[in-house]
């Protein structure tokens, strides 16, 4: 079962199988973005999400721009790239994922564990 904590305010924004998605032209002002299936969600200059952005399940996330409003997170083999833009709060990894971060920041902690 999954559970997702959001402000009352924000929404879950989930994307599934082998699609790719790009922020901007999509919005995600307030919202945490779900990425499931071997998705990809490209955060470009310019794009945005609110709160959270987390990879799942083989899925792909790749920050080149613009703002995370609090963490970004890979899980269960996932792969997130950040080489541009700022994660408000942390960067993790689980599970067999992959990070890697050229260029950005973050102003968390690093968090990884398998």
């Amino acid at each position: 079962m999954l559970q997702a904590m959001v402000p009352a305010s924000g929404a879950v924004i989930v994307h599934v199988r082998d699609s790719i998605y790009n922020y901007p032209p999509l919005t995600a002002a307030g919202d945490s973005v779900y990425v499931y299936d071997t998705a990809t969600v490209n955060v470009l200059a310019g794009g945005s999400i609110g709160v959270d952005l987390v990879a799942l399940s083989n899925s792909t996330a790749n920050v080149s721009g613009s703002t995370i409003g609090n963490t970004l997170n890979a899980r269960d083999n996932s792969t997130m790239t950040v080489s541009g833009g700022s994660i408000e709060y942390d960067l993790e990894g689980y599970d067999d994922s992959t990070v890697t971060v050229s260029g950005g920041s973050f102003w968390g902690g690093l968090v990884g564990y398998n």
